[in-house]
């Protein structure tokens, strides 16, 4: 793999340093990188900024916290503590919650499955603090969706993504178009995320709830059973989960790693092989690729035989890194360059040609933004998607214009 090792000799001396922290338990190899680093060539206010950005403060406490002779910053090992710490407290709460709401919705007959979070920390690290705690994501039958959802309200939830009440045309549209409902708790300050399918596009990862549930995992928090993917199950889900983003955080190739170097009896050939039958092989071995070229981790020779036949795999490496070393830079606003590379890499990462084209039809079609810009009744909303180019202009451009124009006035 010479063709791409070389994408890693270019990396900031912060990033270098960020990815040498990657291993849970450095091997010697790692604490012999960290044990001459030499101080003067980091900044550090670059190295905490992309900690945060990539949610590895885990990761880099522990890591360097043991050492003191190669001039390691007290207020840098400070700052990594204190970000530590409040994860572990934020991922003790969120575990907590997601106990309480499994129980409850598994009590009311609504078979629940954990998408990343807690169970998936436990799942791979063993340990609640060693993974960024951001928000619950729960996985249902599309069937038990609005019961699972009324559940949630009770609990003192309320929804925030659509904020609004749907019509019956926008909920069944809506259910199609996305894959997830999104949920707040002001008192617990907790985000729970609903799911009725794994992905937004269904043929990006063509596995739905009853298919996962079949051959699901399990873990144990607080003696309670809370019910996972299965390990070939999540590998699939990470790896097409990061290629969605383009890896844009670093911690999701963390556990890609994680399961890489640790003995989880995977068939990494069966893996391939089901990512083959799904159309889906190409963001496996991406993830599988990048995991081996910046974390220094084992190819497996199902994954390489792919990527040494399939040239867009290495494109997709090479987009992906790209986008990871543009540090905190917005892909969702055009129309600067990144936008249209990440336009470009959502089509680059499908395989079949109709699964660019769904990639495609998803750009132009109507959202909820513009359900709220102009009332229509169901009967007439099929004409959303003619007024979608305005409405996106308005919202793109002449509503900051007009804010512009506004705050300028007042100086």
């Amino acid at each position: 793999m010479s063709y791409i090792k070389t994408i890693s000799s270019n990396l900031l001396p912060e990033m270098r340093l960020l990815l040498d922290c990657s291993s849970t338990f450095p091997e010697e190899e790692n604490n012999s990188i960290i044990s001459a680093l030499r101080s003067d060539l980091i900044n550090w206010t670059t190295f905490i900024n992309l900690v945060r950005q990539h949610r590895v403060y885990p990761f880099a406490y522990r890591n360097l916290r043991k050492f003191t002779e190669n001039g390691v910053p007290e207020h840098v090992k400070h700052s990594l503590r204190v970000q530590f710490e409040k994860n572990v407290n934020r991922s003790i709460r969120l575990a907590a919650e997601l106990v309480r709401l499994v129980e409850l919705l598994e009590r009311k007959g609504f078979p629940t499955l954990s998408l990343k979070g807690p169970a998936l920390a436990l799942q791979i690290y063993g340990d609640l603090s060693m993974r960024h705690g951001g928000d619950l994501d729960l996985l249902v039958a599309p069937e038990h969706l609005a019961q699972a959802e009324r559940v949630l309200l009770q609990e003192g939830y309320r929804r925030l993504t659509p904020a609004f009440n749907l019509s019956p045309r926008q909920q069944r549209y809506y259910t199609w178009w996305l894959h997830h409902f999104g949920y707040y708790h002001d008192k617990l300050q907790i985000r729970v995320e609903l799911h009725h399918r794994l992905f937004q596009e269904p043929c990006f990862l063509p596995l739905n709830f009853h298919l996962v549930a079949k051959q699901q995992g399990h873990v144990t928090l607080a003696g309670t059973l809370v019910k996972t993917l299965s390990v070939e199950d999540t590998v699939l889900y990470l790896c097409a989960h990061g290629a969605k983003h383009a890896w844009l955080r670093l911690f999701w190739l963390f556990d890609i790693a994680r399961l890489l170097r640790d003995d989880h009896d995977i068939d990494w050939g069966g893996i391939m092989q089901r990512a083959k039958e799904m159309r889906s092989c190409r963001f496996v071995a991406q993830g599988i690729l990048l995991s081996n070229v910046l974390l220094g981790t084992s190819l497996p020779d199902s994954v390489r035989s792919f990527t040494e036949r399939d040239r867009a795999t290495k494109d997709l490496v090479n987009a992906a890194y790209r986008m990871i070393i543009r540090t905190q830079c917005s892909f969702n606003e055009p129309p600067i360059p990144p936008y249209f590379l990440k336009k470009f890499y959502d089509i680059l990462v499908q395989i079949s040609l109709r699964q660019k084209l769904m990639v495609c039809v998803r750009q132009v079609g109507t959202i909820p933004h513009d359900w709220c810009d102009i009332s229509l009744p169901d009967a007439l909303f099929p004409f959303y998607h003619l007024l979608r180019p305005f409405l996106w202009f308005r919202r793109k451009y002449l509503n900051e214009l007009a804010f512009r124009r506004h705050t300028g006035s007042k100086d």
